[in-house]
């Protein structure tokens, strides 16, 4: 057909679709006129909650000093040596710390929690 000069693509149209209705507006609420000053005397009169005490504040792991994290997963986790508690100190819950498996170790036995026992008797003490 295309050696004869006819065209063999057709153009093909699809048929288009009809715009969608919006949805109907649910009704406006209109507020009524103002209460009764008894409702009103009712509302004040209500018991109000007490207030929140604003002196406690909870510290969160991310912001303690590595010593600090370290003694936290240690009372978590005993079992946890210097590459665990490496990996969990490089977790969500203690801000991403970036630090050496080694450093880890140097600090576990600065605070003499450089075996597994010694860490088990400090996670016991420390739930007490």
């Amino acid at each position: 057909l295309e050696s004869s000069g006819q065209s063999v693509a057709k153009e093909v149209t699809f048929p288009t679709a009809e715009p969608e209705p919006e949805p109907a507006q649910p009704p406006q609420f209109q507020p009524q006129a103002q209460p009764a000053p008894q409702a009103a005397e009712a509302v004040a009169t209500a018991p109000q909650p007490a207030p929140v005490s604003e002196d406690v504040t909870e510290i969160m792991p991310a912001e303690l000093s590595l010593s600090d994290k370290i003694k936290l997963i240690i009372q978590k986790n005993p079992e946890y040596g210097a590459f665990q508690i490496k990996k969990e100190l490089n977790s969500v819950n203690y801000g991403f710390m970036k630090i050496g498996w080694f450093a880890v170790k140097s600090e576990l036995k600065k605070h003499s929690l450089n075996s597994k026992s010694k860490r088990y008797a400090f996670a016991t003490k420390a739930a007490r």
